[in-house]
């Protein structure tokens, strides 16, 4: 009888414990994709990956002349659309484009930018966003959650640097979609490893 209550009793604990664990687990939103090798945390790859994007040269001809032509699916749809929509003044400056060349870079921004029900290897970056999405990238939850250890001396008062959207500062494969946080260099301060 002993034995028959301490099997049920241990067996009774093991489930709760269970239990307890996959709703801690459910709860932190880590998902069994972002343990595996090859995938990527939203765009920090493992090493050997990038994220894959289609490439436009008239996106990047434009974008580039100024900044990294930023990958398009790191940005929601809406994003995009909010920024394209204000580029008499895009951060301080006048970014305005003809009409054709307009509607082919908004079109190319909204074919490939992050889209709920549209899995994509960047579909976590739409996690925690606002109602209305933000027109910076440095301003997604997910954007914040894995930038927020790096102390601002290292990025915003490094004059190598200057700020977080200058991706391909410390990501030196920025262009090219692969932001492995294994391979992070921030400038006059070497590799960064949380």
């Amino acid at each position: 009888m002993n034995k028959a209550r301490w099997i049920l009793g241990t067996f009774l604990l093991s489930s709760v414990m269970a239990f307890g664990f996959f709703g801690i687990v459910t709860a932190s939103g880590f998902s069994s994709e972002d343990s595996r090798e090859g995938n990527e945390y939203s765009g920090y790859q493992k090493i050997g990956s990038q994220i894959t994007f289609k490439q436009d040269n008239l996106y990047n001809e434009e974008c580039g002349a100024c900044h990294l032509a930023y990958p398009p699916n790191l940005l929601p749809v809406q994003g995009w659309q909010n920024l394209m929509g204000g580029l008499e003044d895009h951060f301080g400056e006048n970014a305005e484009l003809d009409k054709e060349t307009f509607a082919h870079i908004s079109n190319y921004l909204e074919q490939n930018g992050l889209q709920r029900g549209k899995p994509s290897k960047m579909s976590k970056m739409l996690r925690n966003i606002p109602d209305v999405a933000p027109a910076r990238i440095t301003e997604l939850p997910y954007f914040i959650r894995k930038h927020d250890e790096i102390p601002n001396r290292m990025v915003i008062r490094n004059p190598k640097v200057g700020s977080f959207s200058r991706c391909d500062s410390c990501h030196k494969g920025a262009a090219k979609g692969s932001f492995n946080e294994d391979m992070v260099s921030i400038p006059s301060f070497g590799r960064w490893s949380d």
